[in-house]
């Protein structure tokens, strides 16, 4: 679903829950964080179809503990299952793990928003098209956001405006969504009306 209802911004990702893919030879199945249960539930309606051997999945977060292999896959063998610390350890392993994908994969991300898309963008510069690549996004909505004066990005954003770290400017944060820079955009808030700003209000939790 999206993060916002009534939006008629188009960049806006929407969310729907994963579903396995019967076109894909080799998965791979990430869940950061919350996600993990997402990953959890598609393999679980497609246990029947799904090749093991043909599959990995990788898990982050500070309770992985409580996924193991027969959770995911029951009695079968699996492929491989390993797990992360954290978010940022799986996403520094991610371009290796994609540079040797064959033709035919799927890749299957499931966590917070902002983390997703920064997978997306690096299975991308690996190689993969936009419909080898499904997302559902699980947990934190904070925004990762770049400031288009200055092109610095700033992580975890709750808020309708905030201070750009790089050029010092208030920004106001748009629902217009880079795929490429895999970020919302940032605006500089008094544009029109120089030193008049908006309320500061939380709207991404």
């Amino acid at each position: 679903m999206s993060l916002e209802n009534g939006s008629v911004i188009r960049s806006r990702p929407v969310y729907q829950s994963l579903k396995f893919d019967d076109k894909g030879r080799f998965n791979i199945l990430i869940g950061f964080g919350e996600g993990a249960t997402a990953i959890e539930n598609m393999v679980k309606d497609a246990r029947d179809r799904l090749k093991i051997e043909n599959t990995i999945v990788l898990i982050s977060g500070s309770d992985t503990e409580q996924y193991d292999a027969q959770l995911f896959f029951g009695e079968k063998n699996y492929h491989l299952v390993d797990y992360f610390d954290d978010n940022n350890s799986l996403l520094a392993m991610l371009p290796g793990l994609l540079a040797g994908m064959k033709m035919g994969s799927r890749l299957y991300l499931a966590g917070p928003e902002r983390i997703i898309w920064q997978a997306a963008q690096i299975a991308r510069e690996s190689g993969m098209q936009d419909e080898e690549i499904l997302l559902e996004a699980r947990g934190s909505f904070a925004r990762r956001v770049s400031c288009t004066h200055c092109a610095t990005t700033a992580e975890k954003v709750t808020t309708n405006i905030f201070e750009c770290a790089g050029c010092g400017q208030t920004l106001v944060v748009y629902d217009h969504f880079s795929k490429r820079l895999a970020a919302y955009m940032g605006f500089r808030a008094d544009a029109e009306t120089p030193g008049e700003f908006p309320e500061k209000v939380e709207l991404y939790r």
